[in-house]
């Protein structure tokens, strides 16, 4: 079932993660993050949109009116709206941390010390994170006040 953007009502989406205009089916692209992502016009005027937050706002309920939206799965191209939900930013980094460790990262990477020091900026303790990232909670500290890991 399709049903029109309220953000761009000349087009329509479906819970599959596809958007359709008048000619049909959008291809979009993927971003430099990883993220897919269609070109629509509105008011005379372009806007480069990520599929996964059309799909969102249209299948997904938001009752606590979160702002952003989480790829369950961790894979940020698949944008069926079962696979989506709503987050806080903390929630998502958590999330993001947690999908990391599953893919058998045992160290940290430059990636994984950005997530831990958003996560820590966000107020959640050093411990915890070293915990999500399987290391010590000297390491986080070292990697979060620039000790390590000082150009990020």
């Amino acid at each position: 079932m399709k049903k029109i953007c309220r953000d761009f009502p000349d087009y329509e989406v479906n819970a599959e993660g596809e958007i359709f205009s008048r000619r049909g089916k959008l291809v979009g692209q993927l971003d430099w993050k990883g993220y897919h992502r269609v070109h629509l016009r509105r008011d005379g005027k372009g806007h480069s949109v990520a599929v996964h937050r059309l799909v969102a706002k249209e299948f997904v309920d938001n009752p606590e009116n979160k702002p952003q939206v989480n790829h369950k799965n961790g894979v940020k191209n698949d944008n069926r709206a079962e696979n989506l939900e709503w987050c806080t930013g903390s929630e998502n980094q958590l999330h993001r941390a947690h999908v990391l460790k599953k893919g058998g990262w045992a160290k940290l990477t430059k990636e994984r010390v950005f997530c831990a020091k958003s996560l820590v900026g966000a107020g959640v303790k050093q411990s915890v994170v070293a915990k999500l990232f399987g290391v010590k909670q000297s390491t986080i500290s070292y990697a979060v006040r620039g000790k390590t890991w000082g150009a990020l």
